[in-house]
């Protein structure tokens, strides 16, 4: 009687290990279904944007560093440019490197939109500027305000032309030069231009003449670059959106300066004037390798988008990175979308983008890649100097295919000045076609740091670890029970069937 309830007792402790090892096979199949699913849940809801969280927190001042370097290029042959056909000879100087503070300041919001205005400020920093640079350093560069009013004179009537050509060589105590000599703070954070003070003595005279022309206002504080509220002012309000109702459209702009399109002044087409992506910190969460990435600009008051190019890692994080591709700024004869870009009064060669119709006074800036990088090979041609690098001149942005948060950037862009011929202005009577002077370039630049890179992994790639290695472990531990009581029933049932088998053979010999 005992040992049949012994027997009954080890049955049942083997048919509880049977259900318990079923369970956790069939737990850990479908932990292994669903823990993608589960994960992509968490990290969904913490990249929602709300006051108070890791993804608000990091977007509203960003812990990782970003430095603005600007590379300014120096013109050496500046007495003997356009003269005898000679062409304008550079020397690139810098980085100067300047620490970028960003505060993105809340003007409105909701848990749908946020408002704000990009409040970043400046610092030099010369620890990673060129050695021995400062900011009082000196150089030949292109004459904004001179090339800014030649271009408002390049369409007036001839006898327009002719009485400013006099009043410039013989009646203003300012004559114009095409170069200058500044110094790299001036270039970059602005001067009061004597020459554009000068000349405004004459626009009462032109306009009382001949009324029907306009000649745009031209401040006589030229300034490439705003610092602080400047900044902000400067660049306008923006409307991104929180990702509440869909975490694919976090933090992607829908308006500027209080409407969904830039201005219809801008560009030409519905198409130019659109709003797509982010501001190019952050894209779409999950992010396949072969999407593009949409951004908004508004330094160029334009979207753009960036191409896949491979995977790299960061302290050990993997990244996608992807860059823009030499499609995006071809002529709008070759690419038709960029017919959307074309300057109020012609298309312009592949690199250039025409920004003086963003810009109070409508200076003839037009902004590309640094060195004409993926332009047209005339415009690199025309100057000595310029030297076009993948590795050195390129856009990209290597961005975590996860959570979609770009964790290495590099925004580079040059700013270039139009001059162009025209007979009746003395200055300009050596040049004999259109030439792009470039001014300076920035590298606007990110990359997490290790500590930040550490908390990343721990708080968003392990806890992915830990859900997929649990999902395999209650799976495994599951078939090792199995296993288990498979084992000790099939040697059971081999002890009895020899138990059988040997007592048949005893009942036998007695026979």
């Amino acid at each position: 009687m005992a040992a049949k309830k012994k027997c009954c007792t080890y049955n049942l402790v083997l048919c509880i290990f049977t259900v318990i090892g079923g369970l956790l096979l069939c737990l850990g199949i479908l932990a292994a279904i669903f823990h993608p699913k589960l994960y992509r849940y968490i990290v969904e809801k913490e990249l929602v944007m709300k006051p108070g969280n890791e993804a608000y927190n990091n977007w509203y001042s960003p812990p990782t560093p970003v430095y603005m370097q600007y590379f300014i290029y120096n013109y050496t042959n500046v007495a003997d440019i356009f003269t005898d056909g000679k062409k304008p000879q550079v020397q690139q100087i810098g980085p100067y490197s300047y620490k970028e503070i960003r505060i993105n300041a809340v003007v409105e919001q909701n848990d749908y939109e946020i408002t704000y205005l990009q409040n970043y400020s400046y610092v030099f920093d010369p620890a990673t500027s060129c050695e021995g640079c400062n900011e009082n350093d000196m150089v030949w560069a292109p004459n904004v305000a001179v090339l800014t009013i030649l271009s408002v004179i390049n369409p007036l009537p001839s006898f327009v032309k002719d009485a400013i050509d006099f009043y410039l060589n013989y009646l203003s105590t300012q004559k114009p030069s095409l170069f200058q000599n500044r110094s790299v703070y001036q270039i970059l954070w602005g001067y009061n231009d004597p020459f554009v003070e000068s000349i405004k003595k004459i626009e009462d005279i032109i306009q009382k003449l001949i009324p029907k022309i306009k000649l745009p206002k031209i401040d006589p504080y030229i300034v490439l670059q705003h610092n602080g509220t400047k900044e902000a002012e400067s660049i306008g309000n923006i409307t991104i959106l929180t990702g509440k109702s869909n975490i694919n459209d976090v933090q992607k702009v829908i308006k500027w300066r209080g409407v969904n399109h830039t201005d219809v002044t801008f560009w030409n087409t519905t198409y130019g004037r659109m709003l797509n992506g982010s501001d190019g910190s952050h894209t779409q969460p999950f992010l396949e390798r072969n999407s593009k990435v949409y951004l908004f600009t508004a330094d160029l008051a334009r979207s753009l988008y960036v191409e896949y190019e491979k995977d790299i890692t960061v302290f050990d994080i993997t990244l996608y990175r992807h860059t823009t591709s030499q499609w995006l700024f071809m002529n709008s004869s070759v690419n038709p979308d960029n017919a959307a870009f074309c300057g109020p009064t012609k298309c312009w060669g592949t690199g250039l983008l025409p920004i003086g119709q963003t810009q109070a006074g409508n200076p003839p800036l037009f902004m590309s890649s640094p060195h004409f990088y993926q332009g047209d090979q005339k415009l690199v041609d025309a100057i000595n100097g310029l030297h076009p690098n993948k590795s050195l001149h390129a856009t990209f942005l290597d961005a975590e295919p996860t959570t979609g948060i770009v964790m290495q950037a590099h925004k580079r862009l040059q700013i270039n000045i139009l001059i162009q011929p025209d007979e009746q202005i003395s200055i300009t009577k050596n040049i004999y076609e259109d030439v792009f002077l470039p001014i300076l370039y920035v590298d606007e630049q990110a990359i997490i740091d290790q500590n930040t890179a550490e908390k990343f992994k721990s708080q968003v790639l392990k806890p992915k670890v830990y859900l997929e290695a649990g999902s395999y472990t209650i799976f495994g531990i599951g078939v090792l029970i199995l296993l288990v009581v498979i084992a000790v029933f099939s040697r059971r049932f081999y002890k009895k069937r020899k138990n059988i088998e040997y007592k048949e053979f005893k009942d036998a010999d007695c026979v």
